[in-house]
């Protein structure tokens, strides 16, 4: 692999994939953020420089809309 940054903001699974296919099984870690339910699509926002850790967090499915004053 090159560049594994281009591996962040992919689905834990596609990223997964890619690695498995280059030979690297990852450790994944999962942060939450205090502001949004544990629920949706796990994504990558980092990757270590050899590809052995993933760090991930849970992005709403579907994003809904704030309230305008």
């Amino acid at each position: 692999m090159t560049d594994l940054r281009a591996l962040c903001g992919l689905t834990v699974e596609s990223a997964l994939e890619i690695l498995s296919r280059a030979g690297v099984r990852p450790e994944i870690v999962l942060t939450e953020s205090p502001r949004h339910p544990s629920s949706g699509t796990a994504r990558v926002l980092r990757v270590s420089e050899d590809g052995s850790v993933l760090t991930a967090a849970l992005f709403p499915d579907v994003i809904r809309e704030e309230a305008t004053p």
